[in-house]
């Protein structure tokens, strides 16, 4: 039953648009696990996290998505960071200029589109400190969250799809 729910436990606990408009009551062990649900962590680390295992972690999270509160998104693990790790300055540059631009299609016209130039800021400016692929990968999960908030997991997961295809292309 859990497995039609929870396919993996590399996939990552996210909040959903439900959960800041729904009143809920949670267990003390469901809100020790929404307490670790940071939408960067797996599964298998939020239950380490909590000290518990990944099996009882994932009974806790069927309730939790089950309710709307969470959804699973995938892990970016994904992403071919092989591909950032020999881009050069001036490739990662031009690889972040189009992840902004695909994040900002999707919030075009949403209250949250300016939000998204704030993390294109820090982005660059992790670039110029010479984090090279690690700011690239900040700037992706970054915009994702904030497509998440606005848009939902399915906006999220388009996002992070057009991102997977532009780093496989290079």
């Amino acid at each position: 039953m859990l497995s039609k729910r929870i396919a993996s436990t590399r996939l990552v606990p996210v909040f959903t648009n439900q959960a800041t408009t729904t009143s809920v009551s949670l267990t003390p062990q469901e809100w020790s696990l929404v307490c670790k649900v940071d939408e960067r962590r797996t599964i298998d680390e939020v239950a380490a996290g909590l000290g518990i295992s990944a099996f009882e972690t994932c009974k806790l999270l069927y309730g939790l998505i089950t309710s709307g509160l969470l959804a699973l998104r995938e892990d970016l693990a994904r992403l071919r960071t092989d591909r950032l790790n020999r881009m050069t300055t001036d490739e990662l540059n031009r690889v972040s200029e189009t992840i902004h631009r695909e994040a900002r299609n999707l919030l075009d016209g949403h209250d949250r589109s300016a939000e998204l130039d704030s993390t294109f800021r820090l982005g660059k400016a992790e670039l110029d400190a010479g984090r090279g692929p690690d700011a690239v990968l900040d700037l992706v999960r970054n915009d994702e969250k904030l497509v998440s908030a606005a848009l939902g997991p399915t906006q999220s997961r388009a996002f992070l799809d057009r991102v997977v295809d532009l780093l496989g292309s290079r």
